[in-house]
């Protein structure tokens, strides 16, 4: 004779809902407390990201050459040209430079390269690295002799502002005059490369090229 099943009571059913109820609270329970996990590692990687971001160095350059004019006391063989870089740390951090800014300039149409190198001009400490804090700018000049200066003005040149920190990254901007496709207009310019005394570029962003 076989034994009889005990009916379920009222109270039975009511535990086993429970039980059902409560393992459904924790799985939720441990749901959300893995994407709340998930959701803090990801603001803590941003937040650290966003913090090496701001200490990153962002700079912009302003390069402007000039010269002598023509006819203002001046023959062809007494113009030196001036290059004269403007610095600007438009970063969240101070950004310390090396004493030494260099301009690099390819002539697009015979493919030869001139370079110049310009140091700060403040007079307060020469040789040593100049440190800009947020919002300041610095001023780095150099002199091209006169024999030479002829090399730094024309058509399809192109200048690269190279800036580099005092841990070894470089940075650098790019200032393009032309180009000048026309070959007939490009050895016209070329006849008249002696009567430029002036080229004042726009403010360019510097980018960097090393880790």
């Amino acid at each position: 004779m076989s034994a009889k099943k005990p009916s379920e009571t009222p109270q039975d059913h009511g535990a086993a809902l429970v039980d059902r109820s409560g393992s459904k609270k924790a799985g939720i329970i441990a749901v959300l407390g893995l994407a709340l996990g998930i959701w803090g590692a990801g603001l803590s990687t941003y937040q650290e990201w966003r913090s090496w971001r701001g200490a990153q160095p962002a700079m912009y350059t302003k390069l402007h050459i000039y010269r002598a004019a023509i006819g203002k006391g001046k023959s062809e063989e007494e113009r030196p040209a001036t290059l004269e870089i403007t610095i600007s740390n438009v970063g969240n951090a101070p950004v310390a430079l090396a004493p030494e800014v260099s301009v690099l300039v390819y002539d697009l149409g015979s493919n030869t390269t001139s370079s110049a190198t310009a140091t700060f001009r403040d007079g307060k400490s020469p040789g040593l690295p100049m440190t800009l804090k947020q919002g300041e700018n610095a001023i780095a000049t150099a002199v091209i002799d006169s024999r030479e200066s002829d090399a730094i003005f024309g058509a399809n040149l192109l200048y690269k502002v190279v800036l580099r920190t005092v841990d070894n990254q470089l940075f650098v901007s790019d200032n393009l005059v032309g180009p000048i496709n026309n070959s007939t207009a490009y050895c016209t310019m070329l006849e008249y490369d002696k009567y430029q005394s002036d080229i004042n570029f726009n403010s360019k962003p510097v980018f960097r090229i090393t880790r």
